[in-house]
């Protein structure tokens, strides 16, 4: 096959070289095809769309008592109040470039992936909230407001009405990436390494009512949690596909991270008349911390491939879940956050 020499385009004001991408059989290109294009390479674009269910551990706001007391046993039925997490749609995009030759490629990937759950518990009596879970502030004025001291206090209890969690936030990360693709006959093994960056924004709204008879009003008291985050480190792994015949594969990936990350976290206690009344305190704190925070993956899916002239097109679909470990710095005990869900994308070659 003879090769039309390189022409020139520009993308992002860079002149590149490349040249036309030889057409592909059904079983990919014979095995001695690179003596043919052993200068050439190929660009990949890629976008996945993540519709992925992230949970966050360690959000729990407090306890519902589903009876009162025993006055001998002094037990109670509970059940733990936290966010209801839920799906939700991020995505995913990738830029690369790929040597034919040898194999070796180098990727840049941006993920996106938003944080989203709220719950609301109304008029049901009563509410203990644990203390054990999140730090406890005790509000000073104690005998003007007795049912609200913050989300704690020296007994370990404070009973409310009404509840209301939010938990929203986003996380992003960049992956700049080295790869090196093995070729065994139809199964092919790239194992890749590089940098990554992530930025991570979450915020939590925990807000307990109280009726207060006396003055036909109600107590109402809020802790609002803000923890940004900035991690940059190595990461790394294999991906592996398999091919079976008619242009599909099996594909799957198992990697990981270890990110030096930084951690801010504001708190803001406030206590009011009303829902919406006059704030009658505030209390305000913050921290600081650095960790290592290490991660793990795994993707299984399917993709099928098709070469199309001068461009090789394929789709794929899968079920994809990534840890990230010690992310909640919020609470005393800490908490892994967890995304998992469906991933389905496509990329293109030329």
């Amino acid at each position: 096959m003879k090769i039309n020499f390189p022409f020139r385009f520009c993308i992002f004001g860079i002149l590149l070289l490349s040249v036309e991408i030889p057409l592909l059989a059904d079983d990919c290109c014979l095995p001695d095809c690179c003596e043919y294009s052993c200068r050439s390479g190929r660009f990949n674009v890629g976008a996945e769309w993540l519709y992925w269910k992230v949970k966050e551990d360690n959000l729990r706001a407090g306890v519902l008592v589903d009876d009162f007391p025993d006055p001998v046993l002094k037990r109670a039925n509970a059940s733990v109040i936290q966010p209801k997490f839920k799906f939700n749609n991020g995505f995913r995009g990738n830029i690369g470039y790929e040597h034919f030759c040898d194999q070796w490629g180098l990727n840049a990937i941006y993920t996106y992936v938003p944080l989203r759950s709220n719950s609301d518990f109304r008029e049901v009596i009563p509410v203990a909230l644990q203390t054990q879970t999140h730090r406890q502030f005790i509000v000073p004025n104690i005998n003007e407001f007795p049912s609200f001291q913050a989300f704690g206090s020296s007994q370990g209890v404070t009973a409310f009405t009404s509840l209301f969690t939010k938990w929203n936030g986003n996380l992003s990360y960049v992956d700049i990436d080295l790869s090196r693709k093995l070729t065994f006959n139809s199964f092919n093994l790239r194992p890749h390494i590089g940098f990554r960056a992530a930025w991570m924004n979450q915020h939590l709204l925990m807000k307990g009512g109280l009726p207060q008879p006396s003055t036909n009003n109600s107590t109402f008291g809020s802790l609002k949690y803000t923890e940004k985050l900035n991690g940059y480190g190595v990461e790394g792994g294999f991906w592996a596909d398999w091919r079976f015949g008619c242009r599909f594969s099996i594909v799957g990936h198992v990697g990981g991270s270890i990110l030096y990350s930084c951690f801010r976290t504001d708190i803001l206690s406030e206590s009011s008349l009303g829902e919406d009344g006059a704030v009658v305190f505030i209390i305000k704190s913050g921290l600081k911390d650095t960790t290592a925070i290490p991660s793990m993956d795994y993707f299984a899916g399917l993709k099928y491939e098709r070469s199309l002239r001068r461009f090789l097109v394929s789709v794929h679909a899968g079920w994809e879940q990534r840890i990230f470990f010690n992310m909640n710095e919020m609470a005393i005990s800490s908490g892994n956050l967890s995304l998992q869900g469906l991933t389905v994308g496509a990329d293109v070659s030329f």
